[in-house]
């Protein structure tokens, strides 16, 4: 009995994937994207945290100068802002949003 078409092409389209991730030295936990690097998680963690400060800070003053109620909403909406990076770091860090839906990865050990 032959293979079909379908099926020779996922045994190939798998083999190449495993021979790739070998050579990029990924994990199966990692998935085919691989970690990201110390250095690059750091420098994430960095900018999400100045601009969730600096995107609500700034959207405070500019409601701050059209309502004319300086200080009060650039303090307000400097803590909203405080707030999403730091959950945007939970996320960094945890690994969600790395994929669609904000999922864990998928490896069969929950």
């Amino acid at each position: 009995m032959t293979q079909e078409p379908e099926d020779v092409f996922k045994a190939r389209l798998a083999a190449a994937q495993a021979q790739r991730d070998k050579e990029k030295g990924v994990t199966a936990h990692s998935g085919s994207m691989g970690l990201p690097s110390g250095m690059g998680l750091g420098f994430r963690i960095g900018v999400e945290l100045v601009v969730g400060l600096a995107v609500g800070g700034g959207v405070g003053y500019l409601i701050d100068r059209w309502l004319g109620s300086s200080p009060w909403l650039t303090i307000l909406f400097f803590f909203f802002g405080a707030g999403a990076g730091v959950m945007n770091v939970y996320r960094a860090v945890n690994g969600l949003g790395s994929r669609v839906g904000f999922q864990k990865p998928r490896d069969g050990k929950e």
